[in-house]
């Protein structure tokens, strides 16, 4: 099991290396803002809590569990690659207003649900109604009504597909959604004749899918947050990079 985590200890080595001791320096190159800055290192630093999820579950041979949070892992990639593709104040802005309105819309169905009103003041929906407000405005209804359902106002096949990342998105995001969806019921059981056996302890055979894939994944993210900000460290081809 060790060989397996190293990847991911080389990966989270490399990821402190760039964040250094001293703080970031980013040269913002044409098409970066502040926003995008602030947005991306938010990102980075999501990504590097479910990198450690990850390696700590598969640790513990819950692999299945390593699958669902490497999906996740996929998600955050895919972003980052997205908003660093091109038009970044743009697609930064348009990540912000998702957030908004998918915050809102959770906001709105707990108002409607009688146990969860509490969690639904009348101030934080008018917060959040002025929040989508401002980073929505200049938006058409259409369009609004897009980054409602997804960050890139499509679906989130064709924002890997547009990134890159599809093949990745056929191999990583489906192996994820089954445990994530409860459509895995075979690794949990099994049958010996009449007799139905639980699996309830850990297992680790499919540890070896579920690091290799975060680990590219998590690397895709370093290499393009590195490059479009030209941050200057040095990522080579991390020996956990799978082709896929």
């Amino acid at each position: 099991i060790e060989k397996l985590l190293a990847p991911a200890d080389e990966m989270l080595a490399l990821a402190l290396q760039i964040v250094g001791g001293e703080g970031i320096t980013v040269t913002k190159p044409r098409g970066i803002d502040d926003t995008v800055v602030r947005v991306v290192f938010s990102l980075f630093s999501k990504a590097c809590k479910t990198l450690r999820c990850i390696r700590r579950l598969a640790a513990a041979g819950f692999a299945d569990d390593a699958l669902v949070l490497q999906r996740s892992l996929l998600e955050t990639t895919a972003l980052v690659r997205w908003i660093l593709q091109k038009s970044s104040r743009e697609r930064a802005r348009r990540y912000l207003a998702h957030t908004a309105l998918r915050k809102e819309l959770a906001l709105k169905e707990w108002a409607k649900t009688p146990e969860l009103k509490r969690m639904a003041t009348k101030r934080d929906r008018d917060m959040a109604a002025q929040w989508v407000a401002r980073n929505t405005a200049g938006y058409s209804p259409d369009e609004v009504k897009a980054l409602r359902r997804h960050w890139s106002g499509h679906s989130f096949e064709s924002a890997c597909k547009g990134v890159g990342l599809h093949r990745l998105y056929q191999i990583a995001y489906r192996l994820g959604s089954e445990p994530a969806h409860a459509t895995d019921v075979t690794a949990h059981v099994f049958f010996e004749g009449d007799d139905t056996v639980l699996k309830l302890a850990p297992e680790f055979d499919t540890v070896k899918m579920a690091l290799p894939l975060a680990c590219h994944a998590f690397w895709l993210l370093l290499e393009r947050i590195n490059s479009r900000l030209r941050l200057g460290h040095e990522i080579g081809r991390a020996s956990c990079r799978e082709r896929v």
